[in-house]
């Protein structure tokens, strides 16, 4: 009986399981009974599925390293519980939006009715009756305090010169809308993520530096540790139809000649370097993104609903649907509308000291790099040093970093042989076969995930939230 493509991923992984997740095609193909052809496409397959990157034995063969856990890629333990805030979030954002708009407009009209009827109550009460006229104008006034209610928040204007409806105003002269801001108030600007920005950096990357890079290359841009470069390559390899050798020292060169392409002559002039993971500072993303002077007056709003809130429950004697209308209901908001900004500015204190300890981050991995350069020891933090596959030197009392200087040179190396096809002779793994049995969907997947196992894109104004700070 013909054996599935997922019963062949069963056999293959129940093999590499009983390896502690390493192994040859050769040893799994023994292992499993599968023809060598169908082993190694079927273990290809796996590299874009879990979490795991190649290597090379002391004797030239190539390496399939899996975590032993089988994990897939882009998963971790606490994913689930990160969707599942991230989501009731988004929904009691959607949710509390609407009741804004409509406690802004709505109670903030109502309130403003109340006491204008009852200014008008106490004028009629103590006014003779041939001053009706009068009372005509006073009658008026919160019809056109409601317009321009409308008028702030949505930009139309209902009055001109004749007292005709005019075109909506010019939206340059404006940055944003009132209930935009209103909204940036509550929960803060938001932010438009570009799934693709990481992609783009590391073709860019990639092109800058001919076509060919180890992990210690990737590393200097993305600061990410060396397992993590590695892992992140390997998947790479196989979205972009990449290569992978070994050089004489035992470490692996990706090569992406396919990315190199070009219909122009002079290629150099459409490529851009990325600055180095250093170049850059995290940055605490801003509160409200608005003016001091447009928080004022949304939150003087609010406290306007607060208190009227508050007056309407000291009143006695009012009917029941009123105590809850006018007074429970608008008083939950008002708090709610006060307490997720004080939330998210809590949050935002502790999140100051989080960057400070990754941009600190960032001024310890320069000295590692600069410490290879110099072929010198540093003193950095041993947990950091260990990402980076560093050896304490205990006559000069500081850490050495042999394997990431032999990658660099390695690396270097490659690119000085011109033309991608001379490096190391011929490729010992190479994407073709796999690339073209991935579905479609599949790939979309594949792509979230390769973006995360990428690193954070670090543009020219590095923000960065409670979600990820480090890599």
């Amino acid at each position: 009986m013909a054996l599935s493509r997922y019963d062949f991923d069963d056999k293959i992984i129940a093999a590499l399981r009983k390896r502690d997740g390493v192994g040859t095609v050769g040893e799994i193909s023994a292992d499993t009974g599968i023809a060598y052809h169908d082993c190694e496409k079927g273990m290809r397959h796996l590299l874009t599925i879990y979490k795991s990157h190649l290597d090379v034995d002391d004797e030239g063969n190539l390496l399939y390293q899996f975590d032993t856990g089988f994990i897939p890629r882009g998963e971790d333990s606490g994913r689930f519980w990160h969707n599942l805030k991230k989501t009731a979030w988004a929904g009691f954002q959607m949710f509390f939006k609407v009741w804004i708009m409509v406690m802004l407009i709505g109670y903030v009209s109502v309130f403003v009715l109340l006491l204008i009827a009852l200014a008008v109550g106490a004028i009629g009460a103590s006014a003779s009756s041939d001053s009706d006229s009068g009372l005509g104008d006073l009658v008026s006034i919160p019809f056109h305090l409601l317009a321009r209610l409308l008028e702030y928040m949505f930009w139309i204007d209902f009055y001109g010169k004749s007292g005709r409806r005019r075109p909506k105003r010019k939206r340059e002269k404006i940055s944003k809308p009132y209930y935009q801001k209103t909204f940036d108030f509550v929960f803060g600007p938001e932010k438009k993520v570009d799934t693709l920005s990481i992609h783009r950096k590391f073709t860019e990357f990639i092109r800058a530096n001919d076509g060919q890079i180890t992990a210690a290359d990737w590393v200097r841009i993305s600061g990410q540790s060396l397992a993590k470069a590695e892992t992140a390559l390997t998947a790479s390899v196989v979205r972009y139809n990449g290569e992978v050798d070994f050089t004489e020292n035992g470490t692996l060169v990706y090569k992406f000649r396919e990315l190199l392409l070009s219909s122009s002559k002079s290629q150099e002039a459409f490529v851009r370097r990325p600055d180095a993971y250093w170049e850059q500072q995290a940055k605490v993303p801003t509160l409200t993104g608005n003016p001091k002077g447009t928080n004022g007056w949304i939150a003087g709003l609010n406290a306007f609903i607060l208190m009227g809130s508050t007056a309407v429950l000291a009143t006695g004697g009012l009917p029941a649907a009123a105590v809850i209308g006018l007074g429970a209901i608008p008083l939950a908001f008002s708090l709610i509308f006060f307490s997720v900004p004080i939330y998210r500015w809590l949050k935002q204190q502790s999140l100051k000291k989080k960057v400070a300890a990754e941009n600190a981050r960032r001024e310890s991995v320069k000295e590692i790099f600069d410490s290879v350069k110099s072929e010198k020891v540093v003193s950095v933090d041993t947990s950091l040093a260990l990402e980076f596959d560093g050896e304490y030197d205990e006559e000069k009392d500081g850490f050495r970093f042999d394997t990431l200087a032999r990658q660099l040179d390695d690396g270097a190396s490659a690119r000085e042989l011109k033309s991608i096809h001379e490096s190391f002779g011929a490729s010992v793994f190479s994407s073709n076969d796999e690339t073209t049995s991935i579905s479609d969907f599949e790939m979309a997947e594949f792509d979230k995930r390769l973006a995360e196992e990428l690193g954070v894109p670090m543009e020219e104004s590095v923000e960065v939230n409670a979600e990820v700070v480090a890599y």
